[in-house]
C-alpha cells in the first residue's frame, strides 16, 4: 500500500488534470495553489505516518506509561500558548485539510470501502479550491477563536493521555503534574488592539471549554453507569448529597440505577447556568470521588476505570478555568503609570526601596495613555474573575525588563487590585543582551524587598522569570544569543538561592532555531544543572502549535517528552555548569561580526529587495504590525518577519551569519578543534546549538538564493551574496569539522532525505515567487500581491516554519 504522503499527492494529481484550469483566470494562479496545495498534504501526510508510528512503538507515552510516577513527584510542565503571527494557514484551510484526514483514513484501511477514494478526492479538490490567502488581518477575537480549537480538541486530548499516565492512580483533586497556559487575550506588549474586552473573552471561553468537557465526562457516567443501585443502597453521605441536589427526583428518576442520576446532577452543576455551580475544582473533585467511591465499593470500580481516569486527569489540570491566562505589558506602560503617580518615578527607578515607598504613598495607579488604561481596565476583569474562581491563576508577564523598576511596578499594581497580588505572580522578560547580563542584579534587587518577599510568599517562594530567545538571537547572532540564555539560568538560580527562593523558568521560544526552536526536552536538559529543576513553562507560538498538536497523539508524544525530560532534571540531570573560555571567545567573534552586518545600512537594502519582506509586511498572518517603528532598519523589524523573510528566500543568514566566523576558530586552530570534539559529545547545550545550526545551515539552498539575488541588482548583491557565502561556507566546515562529518546532515540521514525532497518540491514556488515579486515590485497591483502571499504561504507550508 502507497504510503499516506504518496496517496494524498496521487490524489491531487488526478484532482488537477480533471479540473484543469477551470474557474481559474490566471494559469499562474493554477500553479501557485496547486504547488502550495501539495505541500500542505505533504505536511498533512507526514503527521498521519508519525501518528501511526508513535502509536506503534509508544515513545515517549510508552515510556511514561510503563515508568514509576514517582519520579514525576516534583514536575510541573506547562506549554502557553501565545498568538505571534507565525501561523499562515487560514482556519478555513485548517478545517479543510481535517476533512481530508477524515477522508484519508479510510482509504488507509485494508479494505477501504466502496466510495472512500471518490470522497478523498472530493476533500483534496476542496482543499485546492480553498483561497490560502486571508483578505482581512486578523483580530485577537480571531487568535483567540483559533487557541480554542486545539484547547477544546487535540491538545485538550493529549493533556488528558498525559496527565493521565503520570497519574494513574491519583484523585481529581491532587495537583496536576502537567497546566495549560495562554496568554492569547492578554497579551498587550507592542499590540495597541489587544483590550480589556479581549481578556474578559479569552477567561470567558476557556472557562466554558473546561466546564463543557467535564458535562460530557459526567453524560458519558450517566448512559455507563447502569449498575443496579437503589437511593437507600448508598453510603448515608451520598443519599444526603443525591437529596439535596436532586431534590424529587431521588427516587423518581432512574429508579434502581441511582448513580445514573448522581451523574446527571454533576452535569447540571458544571453549568454556569445552574444556581448550584460548583465554584471550585475541590467540589466538583469530590463529587468525581463520590460517583467512584460508590462503584469501587460495589465491586465495579473496574468496569467506568478508563472513563474515571480520563475525567479525573481532566480535573486535575483544567479544574473549572481551564488554563492560567497570562496578561503580558511593556516596560513602557509601567514606566508611564509610575509617572502617573509620582515624577520622582524615573530618578528612583533603580532604586526599589525607595521607588515602592513613594508609589505606595501615591494612592491607586491612574493613566491618560491608551495603552496604559487599557493594563488597568484589565487588571479589573482579571482580578473580577480571579474573585469567583478560587484556582484560577496566572502571570503578569513585563517585556523589556531593564532593571527592578519594572517588577517594583509590577508589585504595587497587583497590590492595587486584590486578589491578584496572592494569585498573579510576577514575571520579569528578560531579552536583549543588556539585561540578560543583569538579569542577577536586578533580582536581587528586589528580592531584598521584605513586600516582595511577602508577595512571594503567596506562591509558594517561586520566582517566575521569562527568558526572551526571539529578540535575543535577533540583536546579536545565533551562537552568542544562545550562550546569553545559558548564563542568565545560572544567574536566575543564584540570586533565588541566595534569597531562599525557588525559580520557575519560562522559556519564550518560537518555532525555529533562531527563536529558540526545536525539542523542548531537549532545551530542558541543555541548561546547567539544577536551574529548571523539574519545573518549567514554556511558549507554543504560532504553527508551533499546529506541528505539536494537530495531532493529538503526535501532541501527547511531545508533553511526555518533555515530562520525562522534567523530571530527569529534579533528579540532577542537566548540562555540566561550567564552560571552556574559548566557547565565551567565539561567542564574542560572531556577535562582533553578526552587529556589524546587522547594523549596515547597506544590508538593510539588500535584505528587502533579496527578500520577500516588504509583501510579508503586508500580509495578514497575525494582529500585529510587523515592525515597531517605521525606521527601515532591521532594528523595527520583530524577530519574526526578519527570520521568516530570510527563510522564504532559503538563505537563512539570519541564523548563521557571523556563526561562520566564531566557529571558524576551532578549524583555524588544531588544539581547540581536539577540545570541541569532546564537548561536542558530553554537553548536550554545546551539542544541541551545533546540531541545531547544521540543520539551518542545510536548508539554505544556494541555487533557491542566486534567484532572489536577481531581484537586488543595484540592491547591493554584487557585494553581499559572496560575503554570505563566504560565512556560510565557514560554518558549515566548522560544524563538520566538530561532529567528525564529511557531509552535512549524513548523521541523520532521514532527516536530509526528508528535506532535500521538500527542497526540491519547493523549487517551483520559488521561481514563481521571484517572477511575482518583481511583477509586482514594477506594477503594484492587488492582485499579483495575492499571487506573492500565496507563495509565501506555501513556501511557509514546505519549510514548515513563518520565522
Amino acid at each position: 500500500m502507497s504510503s499516506p504522503v504518496g496517496i494524498l499527492l496521487q490524489t491531487l494529481r488526478r484532482v488537477v488534470d480533471r479540473a484543469g484550469a477551470d474557474g481559474f483566470a490566471d494559469p499562474v494562479a493554477v500553479d501557485v495553489r496547486t504547488a502550495s496545495t501539495a505541500l500542505h498534504l505533504t505536511n498533512l501526510g507526514e503527521l498521519v505516518e508519525q501518528s501511526r508510528r508513535l502509536s506503534r512503538a509508544g515513545g515517549a507515552v510508552e515510556a511514561l506509561r510503563t515508568g514509576d510516577p514517582a519520579r514525576l513527584a516534583r514536575v510541573v510542565a506547562q506549554p502557553v500558548l501565545t498568538a505571534h503571527p507565525t501561523e499562515a494557514r487560514r482556519m478555513a484551510l485548517r478545517r479543510r485539510l481535517d476533512q481530508v484526514r477524515s477522508a484519508l483514513e479510510p482509504v488507509l484501511g485494508d479494505a477501504p470501502p466502496a466510495g472512500a477514494q471518490a470522497a478523498l478526492e472530493v476533500a483534496v479538490e476542496m482543499l485546492w479550491r480553498t483561497d490560502s490567502v486571508r483578505h482581512t488581518t486578523l483580530t485577537v477575537h480571531d487568535e483567540i477563536r483559533s487557541a480554542q480549537t486545539y484547547l477544546s480538541g487535540s491538545l485538550a486530548e493529549a493533556a488528558i493521555t498525559v496527565e493521565g499516565l503520570a497519574q494513574p492512580d491519583a484523585p481529581a483533586s491532587a495537583p496536576s503534574r502537567l497546566r495549560l497556559g495562554s496568554w492569547i487575550g492578554g497579551d498587550q506588549d507592542g499590540n495597541p488592539y489587544c483590550t480589556a474586552a479581549d481578556l474578559q473573552e479569552a477567561l470567558r471561553g476557556a472557562e466554558e471549554i473546561a466546564r463543557s468537557r467535564h458535562r460530557e465526562f459526567a453524560l458519558q457516567a450517566v448512559t455507563e453507569l447502569t449498575l443496579p443501585l437503589g437511593v437507600d443502597e448508598l453510603e448515608p453521605r451520598t443519599r444526603r448529597w443525591l437529596r439535596i441536589h436532586a431534590g424529587e427526583r431521588a427516587g423518581r428518576r432512574y429508579v434502581g440505577e441511582s448513580l445514573r442520576l448522581l451523574a446527571e446532577v454533576v452535569a447540571e452543576r458544571v453549568g454556569t447556568a445552574s444556581p448550584t455551580t460548583y465554584r471550585s475544582r475541590a467540589d466538583l473533585a469530590a463529587d468525581i470521588e463520590r460517583i467512584a467511591g460508590e462503584m469501587e465499593r460495589n465491586g465495579a470500580g473496574h468496569l467506568v476505570a478508563p472513563l474515571l481516569g480520563r475525567w479525573r486527569a481532566w480535573c486535575r489540570l483544567a479544574g473549572l478555568h481551564l488554563l492560567d491566562l497570562d496578561v503580558r505589558t511593556h516596560q513602557s506602560i509601567l514606566r508611564a503609570l509610575a509617572a502617573a503617580a509620582t515624577p520622582r518615578a524615573e530618578r528612583l527607578w533603580d532604586d526599589a526601596p525607595a521607588l515602592l515607598a513613594e508609589l505606595s504613598a501615591s494612592g491607586p495607579p491612574s493613566a491618560d495613555s491608551g495603552g496604559a488604561d487599557q493594563l488597568l481596565d484589565s487588571l479589573v476583569v482579571w482580578a473580577d474573575f480571579l474573585r469567583r474562581n478560587p484556582d484560577l491563576g496566572g502571570s503578569m508577564v513585563l517585556s523589556a525588563t531593564g532593571g527592578p523598576g519594572e517588577i517594583v511596578v509590577a508589585l504595587w499594581l497587583l497590590r492595587s487590585h486584590p486578589p491578584l497580588d496572592e494569585r498573579i505572580r510576577i514575571s520579569p522578560l528578560f531579552e536583549d543582551e543588556q539585561a540578560l547580563a543583569g538579569c542577577g542584579e536586578t533580582l536581587r534587587a528586589v528580592l531584598a524587598l521584605p513586600e516582595y518577599i511577602a508577595h512571594l510568599g503567596c506562591h509558594e517562594l517561586t520566582q517566575e522569570v521569562t527568558i526572551g530567545y526571539s529578540d535575543t538571537t535577533k540583536a546579536t547572532g545565533y551562537l552568542s544569543g544562545a550562550l546569553a540564555l545559558r548564563r542568565a539560568h545560572r544567574e536566575v538560580a543564584a540570586a533565588c538561592e541566595a534569597h531562599g527562593a525557588r525559580p520557575l523558568m519560562f522559556h519564550g521560544r518560537g518555532g525555529t532555531v533562531a527563536r529558540g526552536g526545536g525539542p523542548t526536552a531537549e532545551a530542558v536538559l541543555a541548561q546547567p544543572s539544577r536551574t529548571i529543576d523539574g519545573r518549567l513553562r514554556w511558549t507554543e507560538q504560532g504553527e508551533s502549535i499546529s506541528l505539536r498538536f494537530d495531532d493529538p497523539v503526535v501532541g501527547a508524544g511531545h508533553l511526555a517528552e518533555t515530562l520525562l525530560a522534567l523530571a530527569e532534571s529534579a533528579a540532577g540531570g542537566g548540562d555540566p555548569a561550567w564552560m571552556p573560555d574559548w566557547v565565551k571567545e567565539l561567542c564574542e567573534r560572531s556577535r562582533a561580526v553578526y552587529q556589524e552586518w546587522y547594523a549596515d545600512p547597506g544590508m538593510a537594502v539588500f535584505h528587502r529587495a533579496f527578500t520577500p519582506i516588504d509583501a510579508i509586511e503586508r500580509l495578514a498572518i497575525g494582529s500585529r504590525p510587523a515592525r515597531r517603528t517605521t525606521d527601515p532598519m532591521p532594528r523595527a523589524l520583530r524577530a519574526i518577519p526578519w527570520h521568516f523573510s530570510w527563510a522564504q528566500a532559503r538563505v537563512v543568514a539570519s541564523v548563521w551569519f557571523g556563526a561562520g566566523t566564531g566557529l571558524g576558530m576551532l578549524t583555524d586552530d588544531p588544539r581547540l578543534l581536539e577540545a570541541a570534539r569532546p564537548l561536542y559529545r558530553e554537553s548536550t547545550w554545546f551539542r544541541s546549538t551545533v546540531d541545531n545550526l547544521e540543520m539551518v545551515v542545510f536548508k539554505t539552498d544556494w541555487e533557491v538564493g542566486a534567484l532572489y539575488a536577481g531581484l537586488a541588482r543595484g540592491a547591493g548583491a554584487d557585494r553581499w551574496m559572496p560575503r554570505l557565502r563566504e560565512e556560510y561556507g565557514r560554518c558549515a566546515e566548522a560544524l563538520l569539522a566538530v561532529r567528525g562529518g564529511r557531509e552535512l546532515l549524513d548523521h541523520q540521514p532521514d532527516l536530509r532525505d526528508r528535506l532535500t525532497a521538500r527542497g526540491r518540491a519547493l523549487r517551483p514556488l520559488h521561481e514563481l515567487q521571484v517572477l511575482l515579486l518583481e511583477g509586482w515590485r514594477r506594477e503594484g497591483t492587488d492582485a499579483l500581491l495575492r499571487l506573492v502571499h500565496g507563495t509565501i504561504n506555501g513556501i511557509a507550508a514546505g519549510v514548515q516554519n513563518t520565522g
